[in-house]
């Protein structure tokens, strides 16, 4: 769709008029004093993945289902890792970068493209939070209050959403010279009640993931369902003996060893690598994560060697990546540590094949083995001396495992 139908009613009469509606999406933190929200590990949340795709390609993929014919978008290259900068680039979006002292500038330039080309209204969106925009409602408020500018408020605050007749250039260009923060006239205010995500730290990148499995917004996750529930992204490996239990999302080039198990709402993002005998519950691992054998993560986001536990509001670094670690984003180098590590690995074993002492006695005949009482039997086991202390006691010897799915 490249045009939108709306109502006009200037003289009384009704009349449809057609729309030629384009967005201009700002990757850009609001403040300076506020540098360390909406990021994670220096990174701006809207060029991290959220079930397999960024956060800014969820909004640009929404805005055109929604009738918008053209999206830029603008970004500081220096806001993130070029590895992540490169992979947030939309094939259907047009994506400048630009520094940031001459970020909005560029913006400016950008905005002005939109109206050379043709379009009749410019939807202005720093990202920021995430916003299910019902589009239709807001260019029919934006016609019938016939305003240069419409922000968008959600009772108590502007939401940094601004849709912007193409005609008021001036109006544009004094929103973007004062970052968003006044506009030249006073602008229309439309109340917002849709779903919106601030997306100002773990929390809400975690939120968000959870919202899209449970189906309240929009957003579906990349890859392929393998079973219902279970999406995963070509190139993923997952051992066999690994369970992975709905919903759960594992991302492309990931690799899940035997004995893993992903429940409640896993969100194993690309390039990920879980050892064996791990868990992970109700947690996001953000791309390139290692996580050591033998872990419980839970109620988590765990990405850039830092673990943030949402229950507990706490935010720990991890120096040893034997615990949690962080791959190479360049294939060569995770392929030769992946060739360090077989080769350090097999020349040990067969080392100890050979040198180490053997700890079985041979029986001197195969009937004497046979019949010959086991030795577990000879003595007493743990097990019977804490039976006698008492019913109410377990014993030590003992072990209790968590129950996952249906087991």
């Amino acid at each position: 769709m490249d045009t939108l139908a709306f109502h006009d009613f200037p003289r009384g009469c009704a009349q449809v008029v057609t729309v030629d509606l384009r967005a201009v999406l700002l990757v850009q933190p609001k403040a300076a004093e506020r540098s360390r929200a909406e990021t994670l590990g220096e990174v701006p949340i809207a060029l991290l993945p959220a079930l397999g795709r960024p956060v800014v390609h969820h909004i640009v993929s929404a805005l055109q289902r929604n009738g918008v014919k053209s999206v830029s978008v603008v970004s500081d290259p220096a806001a993130a890792a070029p590895h992540f900068a490169r992979a947030a680039v939309h094939p259907d979006a047009s994506w400048t970068t630009a520094p940031r002292e001459e970020f909005w500038r560029a913006a400016e330039e950008v905005f002005v493209q939109q109206t050379q080309d043709g379009a009749d209204l410019v939807l202005l969106m720093r990202v920021g939070g995430f916003a299910e925009l019902e589009l239709d409602d807001l260019i029919q408020f934006h016609l019938d209050q016939n305003t240069r500018v419409t922000a968008v408020h959600d009772g108590r605050e502007p939401l940094d959403i601004f849709l912007i007749s193409a005609s008021r250039r001036n109006e544009a260009a004094f929103l973007l010279r004062h970052q968003l923060g006044a506009t030249r006239t006073p602008p229309a205010r439309f109340a917002f009640r849709g779903y919106y995500n601030p997306l100002q730290d773990a929390r809400d990148l975690r939120q968000l993931v959870v919202d899209a499995f449970c189906q309240k917004i929009g957003v579906t996750p990349a890859g392929k369902q393998i079973k219902p529930g279970v999406w995963v992204e070509d190139g993923a490996r997952i051992m066999k003996g690994a369970r992975v239990l709905a919903p759960a999302f594992i991302g492309a080039r990931s690799k899940i060893c035997a004995t893993v198990v992903l429940t409640r709402g896993a969100c194993i993002e690309h390039h990920c690598y879980v050892d064996f005998a791990s868990v992970v519950e109700d947690s996001t691992l953000l791309p390139y994560t290692a996580i050591g054998a033998g872990l419980d993560i839970t109620h988590s986001v765990v990405g850039f060697r830092r673990l943030a536990h949402l229950r507990r509001n706490i935010e720990v670094e991890i120096t040893d990546p034997k615990l949690i670690g962080m791959r190479s984003p360049h294939a060569g180098l995770r392929a030769l540590g992946t060739a360090a590590s077989l080769a350090t690995f097999f020349p040990r074993q067969i080392l100890r094949g050979l040198f180490a002492p053997s700890h079985r006695e041979p029986p001197a005949s195969i009937p004497e083995a046979v019949n010959a009482p086991s030795q577990a039997l000879n003595n007493a086991t743990a097990f019977e001396e804490e039976a006698t202390e008492g019913s109410d006691k377990f014993p030590a010897n003992l072990v209790v495992a968590r129950r996952y799915g249906d087991q």
